[in-house]
């Protein structure tokens, strides 16, 4: 279930999970549905990618199993584990199936987040036909009620130490003067903005503040495109003084290093991860 774009929390994690994989010694092929413009099969940072099939609305059930299938032909081997990512229960069934193509292979579900639609997620019987299921924080494991606790790990969000690490108030201090930010207090905001992630609150919060607060500057990282609706709302506010958007491709460690504050307004968590990478 990987997403194609390379700054979401789903692509990073499926390809760090898939990286530590190789390092130990496994053969790891990330299968998706094939999307308009893809390759039939490539290789992203390091990682065989491989989506043969669009089949619409069938996507969710059929796309990866027969994905499978064709591995197994073209490639000659059998999956020992099948791993997916996923918010949505529809999905469970989809690697279930995926599995009766490969055999013996061990299922294993991640949900990274809640349903974005709210669905009963901890009631769903596709989970239970799984060897078993990861989640991010031990509150979500408790919701599963519907899934032996024996059966369900808390993995929490990786983080990188050798991008991530503490640093002083001096390199705070040399970063705001090399990106232009002296004398002001950095807010940050890192991730998709959109309306579940609470832009909209946010965008409220800062007509507030800076009305008050001159020296305070609200800096916006996106994860994806579709940003313009925002700049155009910044026009719009008389807020192009204390709100920008970063469309560079920057180091996301420097801007965390020179805020001085970090907001994750989130509405709710459907479609969300408990336990960001992003925190």
């Amino acid at each position: 279930g990987a997403l194609r774009n390379y700054k979401e929390s789903a692509h990073l994690t499926t390809i760090s999970y898939a990286q530590e994989l190789q390092k130990q010694g496994h053969r790891v092929v990330v299968v998706t549905e094939r999307r308009k413009g893809m390759l039939r099969e490539e290789i992203v940072a390091g990682i065989h990618f491989f989506h043969p099939y669009n089949l619409g609305m069938l996507n969710k059930i059929f796309s990866h199993p027969l994905a499978i299938r064709s591995l197994q032909k073209e490639y000659a081997f059998n999956a020992e584990v099948i791993h997916s990512f996923s918010a949505s229960p529809l999905f469970a069934l989809n690697t279930f199936l995926a599995g009766l193509w490969a055999g013996k292979a061990k299922k294993v579900h991640t949900l990274r987040s809640y349903p974005r639609r709210g669905g009963k997620l901890w009631g769903a019987l596709f989970l239970n036909l799984l060897d078993g299921v990861t989640v991010p924080t031990a509150i979500f494991a408790k919701k599963l009620w519907s899934v032996p606790a024996t059966r369900i790990n808390v993995v929490h969000s990786p983080i990188n130490l050798k991008k991530f690490f503490p640093r002083d108030n001096k390199d705070k201090s040399t970063l705001k003067k090399r990106y232009g930010y002296q004398g002001k207090k950095v807010v940050l905001y890192y991730g998709a903005m959109t309306e579940n992630k609470g832009m909209p609150l946010l965008f409220q919060a800062i007509s507030q503040i800076t009305s008050k607060r001159k020296e305070v500057l609200f800096l916006f990282l996106p994860r994806h495109p579709g940003i313009k609706p925002w700049i155009d709302l910044i026009q719009k506010l008389g807020l192009g003084n204390y709100a920008r958007i970063i469309t560079t491709d920057d180091p996301i460690e420097d801007y965390v290093t020179l805020a001085d504050v970090v907001v994750l307004p989130y509405a709710n968590l459907w479609g969300t991860d408990g336990n960001p990478s992003c925190l």
